[in-house]
């Protein structure tokens, strides 16, 4: 009696730690690094796009300073 009640309990906890702790905590990790990297893209496809406009407007604004002196 003893002997299958031991069986069995630990039946259940390598049920457990296999199946259903390790396979959503896996989910979980990936989908956060899932998250992450969309969001670092994203801050950096903005901040790469801000740069570009600064930029471009210091191009345009330095070119009009040239046209408009006569350098």
């Amino acid at each position: 009696m003893n002997e299958s009640m031991r069986e069995l309990s630990e039946q259940e906890i390598s049920q457990v730690s296999g199946g259903a702790v390790s396979l959503p905590g896996v989910a979980d990790v990936s989908g956060v690094v899932g998250n992450l990297t969309s969001t670092v893209t994203g801050l950096l496809g903005s901040v790469l796009s801000t740069v570009g406009g600064v930029v471009s407007g210091l191009g345009s604004a330095l070119s009009g300073l040239t046209n408009n002196s006569g350098i």
